[in-house]
Order: structure tokens, then sequence, then C-alpha cells
């Protein structure tokens, strides 16, 4: 682990560290930030105060948790942390508020009490006394009075169907569209007329011959 500030005051015999201003850190897995910091190295327990971010994101974690709160406290030892004064924890499209919340390192339990709320993917949301959820199984415990809000899905819109002509519908002229016949022949075209036929012109009758006398 490592921080950045701009002062530090350390006590050397009681092991008392006091950042006063602005302070940010990082370690493999965590980044942190908050206005000022307090703490004890030898009892390995801090404070971080004023506007406090903690976020983590291990090597597998599809999203980082991210934590805000007013004050922070870390216990390095027991490998808690306490957050206090509207602490808020968001995981992915997941975002859960209380009074306390806290995080167990050895256990992965993150425990939220005192007016707990939960937003949850899908329009989903819960409102509990208290809570306690699993960071690595997504199993989670609600304690006391629950209400919880499923939003129903919008059915998918059923087509307007069109309406099929029927043959009964068609006048009793009309041919049918649906019939494997032919045309009626009141609408079939007109047949063409025959063409004339050219007859033999006329024969002339011999005149009769003149007999002498």
């Amino acid at each position: 682990r490592s921080a950045d500030t701009a002062e530090v005051i350390y006590h050397a015999d009681s092991g008392d560290v006091l950042a006063p201003a602005r302070v940010s850190g990082r370690s493999p897995t965590d980044s942190f930030a908050a206005d000022r910091a307090a703490g004890n190295t030898k009892k390995n327990v801090y404070d971080l105060l004023g506007n406090v971010v903690l976020r983590r994101q291990n090597i597998t974690d599809k999203d980082p948790t991210v934590m805000t709160a007013s004050d922070l406290h870390i216990d390095g030892n027991a490998k808690t942390y306490t957050a206090t004064g509207n602490p808020k924890v968001t995981q992915g499209a997941r975002t859960m508020t209380g009074k306390v919340i806290s995080l167990n390192d050895t256990t992965h339990l993150m425990h939220v009490s005192g007016g707990v709320h939960v937003e949850a993917p899908q329009g989903r949301s819960f409102n509990t006394p208290e809570l306690t959820y699993n960071l690595q199984s997504d199993d989670f415990k609600m304690l006391g009075g629950i209400s919880a809000l499923f939003p129903l899905g919008k059915p998918s819109p059923t087509p307007t169907p069109f309406a099929t002509p029927n043959s009964s519908d068609l006048t009793p002229q009309a041919p049918s569209p649906f019939a494997n016949g032919g045309i009626p022949s009141q609408f079939a075209s007109p047949a063409p007329s025959p063409s004339p036929t050219s007859s033999a012109p006329p024969t002339t009758a011999p005149s009769p011959s003149a007999t002498p006398h």
C-alpha cells in the first residue's frame, strides 16, 4: 500500500499518524481518497474522513465495488471496513445505501443496516432494516420488514389480423380468385369472327354454235 498527501504528522512513540490535507492511496486491488486521514501504525487502524471514496476490483471481478461515505474506519488486523455518514456501495448496476455499511475481507460479507435501500437491474428495488450480502457469491439475506418492487415487463403487442377474403362475399358474376377452373364465359374475351372464304369464279356456259344454211 502507498499513500500521497501534502503533510503528515507522525508520533514515533505512540504510532499516531495524521494527514490533515487531501490524501489518496492505492494497493494491487484498491484505491482510495479522502479529505484527510488519521490512524495508528502500531494498532494498524486508520480513519479516512470527508468525501471518502474506496474502489476495489480483483482480477476476477466483472465490475468494481465502489464505496462512498463521510467517514471510513479501517481495521487492518481484522480486515474490516466500516463506513458511516451517508454510506453508499455501487457494484455494476446495483447500489446499496444505509446508515452503516461494513465489509469483512475474510468472509467477503457486506453488512448494511439502518433504513437499507437497494436498487437492482431491471428496475427492481428492496427496502429492509438489515441486509447481509456476499460479494463473491451474490447471495443476500434480508432481516425484518421487507418491501420489494419487481416491475412487470411490457407484453408484446398482438398484431391486428387482416380480414381474409371470402368467396361467398363475391358477386355471383365475378370469377372467384380461389377457384381452380377457368374464367366464366361472360368474362372471357370474345372469339374472333371467322375469316370469309373465297368462292370460285362462275363458269360461263358455251353459246350454241351457228348452223350453216
